[in-house]
């Protein structure tokens, strides 16, 4: 038999059986492993030569209930008639009668696909926003066991207690009953393990699966909530100061969501050499958008027309919310992780509010246009941040992300930075990016949510005319946000003939240029480039050129 696919058969209770017609007491063993131990409600085998002279198997009566005499054979065990479902001249399969106590054994699948292993810990197929895989293991004499324990065994003795999820009979046979448990992350990639089962004083034997290494991003939760990036990290890390969103325009953006759904957000401004730490809070109908100033003191207030280089904001529906106690004296950072692991999320808002301590946070003041070094660690970050502890046990409100993979760490945080939390006291005294807290009395709440989407700039060149001496045609950023500045050249070979500097490309509002030209430069030879030197890191590049000839203005 397969151990990784077929792996939960237990040991059981010892019982007699007596058979009829009249033949000797004989030992029943379990169907699964052959032991002389079988449980109540289990399936059970006797080897016996003569009872019957022919093979006959059992049709189920009503509510899947068997006979209890099948070709003229009847089993009492302790006194209880057995049902038979199958017996031949050398070999009788039975249920054991109830009597309210054992364990059992089954068959080991995943839970979604219903295939055997070797397993991952994470089911991409799994509807729900939690992804954990869910193992069923297939048993008997599970249902009248009582409370079930389980626990898996690694390659090094380790034991760990897994909770059983359900643990008892199922509708399909008589008999056959079923255990499911989720796989813990920190399984991933282990090879084989143990499991066991325990239950009604007995433990099962232990039988062997296998947890391979889960690769790649781990699968978004289809029906979450909402993330809307406006930029991303990567790209404002980059030095794309210049594609900037607006309080008013993420206002707008959020009517598109119910009202009642928790924002929760991060970011920072374009104000150079004044960028400071953006969090997003309250609800979809009345978002509300703080910055840290960098000014010393640190200062909090609200945004109003500032421009905003990167603002991750999520709309997190309070149905599907998961909400945990923090332990006391542990960062905050890491039970974040560990909370959305055992939840089985890949991306999350996330929302931390209560009693903290050792609060070390930090305000952005010196973001460059070239790119700012942040995530080098050999490179001095106080030229770019200012930083701050706070030691006093004191209450903070939390807001940011949780993501588990690379992909998405790279919109919404860094590359290895899961959780990207920034936060205020509720005096709002102090306020920015969170890197590390205490937890004293904390809440956690945790809200599932779908892909990010993704918000920038698109600029592209079009009705592009020229005549001798004269050219014209119209810029336009045709998908999202606002492009702060850009530059348009006008080039023959390499030399530049023209050159125009734009502001405010807001989404879908095109800018008409008009310029002259030396009338010595053939027009049909012309080139156009948008953006030459690359400011804005748009959502394309390849529609920022144009090649003449050009259409002839009238």
């Amino acid at each position: 038999m397969d151990r990784t696919r077929y792996p939960l058969w237990a040991g059981l209770l010892c019982l007699l059986g007596v058979l009829s017609p009249a033949l000797a007491q004989v030992t029943l063993v379990s169907s699964a492993s052959f032991a002389e131990e079988v449980a109540p409600g289990s399936l059970a085998t006797v080897f016996v030569a003569g009872a019957t002279d022919e093979e006959v198997q059992a049709t189920p009566g009503p509510a899947g209930r068997l006979p209890t005499e099948l070709g003229g054979v009847t089993v009492d065990v302790d006194g209880r008639r057995a049902g038979i479902w199958y017996d031949s001249p050398t070999q009788i399969n039975l249920v054991v009668p109830l009597d309210g106590s054992g364990t059992g054994p089954g068959a080991i699948l995943n839970g979604v696909t219903y295939l055997g292993g070797p397993f991952f810990i994470l089911t991409v197929e799994n509807a729900d926003c939690d992804k954990r895989t869910r193992l069923a293991a297939f048993a008997t004499g599970i249902r009248n066991a009582g409370t079930v324990q389980l626990t898996i065994e690694d390659a090094g003795g380790a034991v760990t207690s897994v909770d059983a999820e359900f643990a008892g009979g199922t509708e399909a046979f008589l008999g056959l009953d079923q255990v499911n448990f989720p796989l813990a992350s920190d399984l991933d990639g282990g090879g084989e393990y143990l499991l066991r089962v325990s239950g009604g004083g007995m433990e099962s034997n232990a039988v062997a699966f296998t947890v391979g290494t889960f690769d790649g991003e781990p699968p978004m939760c289809v029906n979450g909530g909402r993330m809307l990036s406006y930029n991303t990290v990567a790209d404002l890390l980059a030095g794309d100061l210049w594609d900037v969103a607006s309080p008013a325009q993420v206002a707008s953006d959020l009517l598109t969501v119910p009202g009642d759904w928790s924002i929760m957000g991060v970011g920072t401004t374009a104000e150079m050499a004044h960028n400071g730490e953006v969090i997003a809070f309250g609800t979809a109908m009345a978002p509300e958008l703080v910055w840290s100033d960098p000014a010393f003191p640190p200062t909090v207030r609200l945004l109003s027309s500032e421009a905003i280089p990167f603002l991750g904001v999520a709309a997190g529906n309070p149905a599907e919310v998961i909400t945990a106690e923090a332990e006391a004296g542990l960062p905050i950072h890491q039970q974040v992780v560990e909370f959305a692991q055992a939840s089985g999320l890949a991306f999350a808002g996330v929302r931390v509010s209560g009693r903290v301590s050792d609060v070390n946070y930090s305000v952005a003041h010196n973001l460059l246009k070239e790119g700012t070094p942040l995530t080098d660690p050999t490179v001095d970050k106080a030229p770019y941040q200012l930083f701050f502890t706070v030691d006093d046990d004191v209450m903070w409100e939390l807001l940011g992300f949780y993501a588990a993979g690379a992909a998405v760490q790279g919109i919404v945080s860094v590359p290895g930075a899961p959780v990207h939390l920034h936060g205020f006291q509720l005096d709002r005294s102090r306020a920015g990016h969170v890197g590390s807290a205490i937890a004293k009395q904390v809440e956690i709440r945790l809200y599932p949510l779908g892909a990010p989407e993704v918000r920038d700039s698109d600029l592209t060149l079009r009705n592009v005319t020229a005549n001798t001496g004269a050219l014209a045609f119209e810029v336009v950023n045709q998908v999202a946000n606002t492009v702060a500045y850009a530059t348009v050249q006008v080039l023959t070979g390499e030399a530049i003939v023209a050159q125009a500097q734009l502001s405010s490309l807001r989404s879908g509002e095109p800018q008409f240029i008009s310029t002259s030209i030396p009338t010595s430069v053939d027009v049909d030879a012309l080139k156009l480039v948008v953006d030459p030197f690359n400011d804005v890191l748009e959502f394309g590049e390849a529609n920022n050129t144009v090649l003449c000839p050009c259409g002839k203005a009238p």
